[in-house]
């Protein structure tokens, strides 16, 4: 086991069964973290553990509902169980909808909302005098390229991860004792599509096509996202395309945004399936 920036500091992971927070686990476990992670999916969370404590014993496991204070809260309790103090958050659980904006259910927004917005939101609250103790604390919330520029078909989605933005600038400015840094990922390869919803099959096999292969490796974006929280970044803004797109809509923020969806539309192939998007409503 390597030692490194992160050998034996306490680290929680929300959404950690799946994708990023699967490969966070992996990597800081390899460096010698002591793990504490969570998911919805309590199975798949369970196959990572068992994976994982072959090689690193200090792994813990909680089946959560990050949009439940209550659930979050017992998990914060029974935290303090195994350590008096929390080095590094990563709230990383989050969802998508791909739905035009009358196309998106109550549900779909209340559910958003719900773990993209308040799981968020309680990880901070809730963990921040657990992570005052540790003197060099830090929060690292997971927003996306979507919380830079705004597409349509994803407007519930594109709303909430703003809204993690927001939060994470105005903790720079409020929290002395506590550092917190904001990701902003382009394509990786994932299967948040595959575990998404959709109003149209095509459009969401379509977009979990491109995710497969046209897209970053998430071993590289957990890379670039740890090299990121140990150099005490602020923004980690993730593959040439999003920090290409980043600088044109701080230039030009309507114009850039416009300009930014039509590039990603004409990358993804996307003119016929949107067609589906809206045969799908009528």
């Amino acid at each position: 086991m390597a030692k490194s920036f992160f050998t034996n500091k306490w680290v929680a992971i929300t959404g950690a069964a799946h994708g990023i927070g699967r490969e966070l686990s992996r990597q800081l476990s390899l460096q010698g973290a002591h793990l504490l992670l969570s998911d919805i999916d309590s199975e798949r969370l369970q196959e990572v553990v068992k994976e994982l404590r072959k090689d690193n014993p200090n792994i813990f496991e909680w089946c959560i509902d990050v949009s439940n204070r209550q659930e979050m809260e017992h998990w914060v309790a029974e935290i303090k169980n195994h350590t008096p103090c929390v080095d590094i958050l990563f709230n990383n659980a989050g969802v998508s909808v791909a739905a035009s904006f009358t196309g998106h259910e109550w549900e779909d927004w209340e559910r958003i909302i719900g773990i993209n917005i308040y799981g968020v939101i309680y990880g901070c609250r809730l963990f921040y005098p657990l992570l005052q103790k540790s003197q060099s604390g830090r929060i690292v919330n997971m927003s996306s390229l979507f919380g830079i520029i705004a597409m349509p078909n994803q407007v519930a989605y594109c709303m909430s991860k703003y809204a993690v933005r927001g939060l994470s600038e105005a903790l720079w400015e409020e929290l002395e004792d506590v550092e917190v840094s904001v990701v902003h990922p382009g394509g990786i390869r994932t299967k948040i599509v595959d575990h998404s919803k959709s109003t149209s099959d095509a459009y969401q096999e379509h977009l979990s096509t491109f995710f497969r292969t046209k897209t970053m490796k998430v071993e590289t974006a957990v890379s670039l996202i740890l090299d990121g929280v140990q150099k005490n970044k602020k923004r980690i803004v993730l593959t040439n395309e999003a920090i290409l797109f980043d600088r044109v809509k701080r230039l030009f923020p309507v114009w850039g945004n416009s300009w930014s969806y039509q590039q990603i539309r004409k990358s993804m192939k996307l003119e016929k399936v949107e067609k589906l998007m809206r045969n799908s409503l009528d």
